[in-house]
């Protein structure tokens, strides 16, 4: 099953953290308190940073795009292990697909000759997203 087009959270299922987009246009683990006092606004609490629209394009790829700032994920070269997720204002296409759990996706590129997924090689806050080679988390 497809995901809808819309704004997601997208976060690591292994470690938790969230992919945010870093000051550095890197797209990177992130996680924080969410304790807020009762005077700070519902709409400020949110991380923008942290907030991703996804949407379909005509082939039925999809764009990820950071809504605070309007920039794309993407990545230099599509078909090495390890290669970091950036963001730029170009569009680049990802495949998302649904996992065996109803409500999980997986984030994966569209050229390599292998699956390569979006995911953190360790759950330490500020570790960069890349593609790894197909792992649940």
């Amino acid at each position: 099953m497809s995901i809808e087009p819309g704004a997601y959270l997208i976060q690591n299922v292994k470690h938790r953290n969230f992919a945010a987009q870093s000051t550095e246009n890197k797209v990177e683990g992130y996680a924080d308190t969410g304790m807020y006092p009762s005077s700070v606004p519902q709409n400020v609490r949110l991380n923008l940073r942290k907030l991703w629209s996804i949407s379909r394009l005509d082939n039925d790829k999809y764009t990820i795009r950071n809504i605070e700032t309007n920039d794309y994920a993407a990545v230099r070269n599509f078909s090495v292990i390890e290669e970091n997720i950036i963001t730029t204002e170009f569009m680049q296409p990802w495949d998302v697909k649904e996992t065996g759990f109803k409500g999980r996706y997986v984030i994966y590129s569209t050229a390599a000759s292998i699956d390569l997924y979006w995911g953190l090689t360790d759950g330490q806050l500020g570790t960069l997203v890349g593609l790894i080679l197909y792992e649940v988390n």
